[in-house]
């Protein structure tokens, strides 16, 4: 393999010529600076949670009862909800700062 690792040398070879193809850390610099000088921009938006399909339900229990992180996070996963308790945690701290909010206001 003259060196090189499989990876190396399996993407050398999808590449065609079986010329050496750069691999390493500075490909993702590499590729930021061709886009940078094309001037395309490129604009993913924001990924969406695993909250997404929750945030209704979980408001709507929060406005009956003031229910911790921890009880949210358990009943959900009652509604086979597969995400992890830093998501709640997360959603519980952004919907209390819109309620100081609301209250301030």
């Amino acid at each position: 393999m003259d060196g090189h690792t499989r990876r190396q040398t399996e993407r050398a070879e999808l590449c065609g010529s079986g010329r050496e193809v750069p691999y390493g850390p500075t490909d993702r610099k590499a590729v930021r600076t061709v886009i940078a000088e094309s001037g395309v921009h490129i604009n993913r938006g924001p990924k969406p949670t695993k909250m997404e399909t929750y945030k209704q339900i979980v408001d709507e229990w929060l406005e009956k009862a003031p229910y911790s992180a921890l009880r949210i996070l358990e009943k959900l996963w009652e509604m086979e909800f597969d995400g992890c308790y830093s998501i709640v945690k997360a959603y519980m701290s952004s919907w209390k700062m819109d309620l100081n909010e609301k209250a301030t206001v």
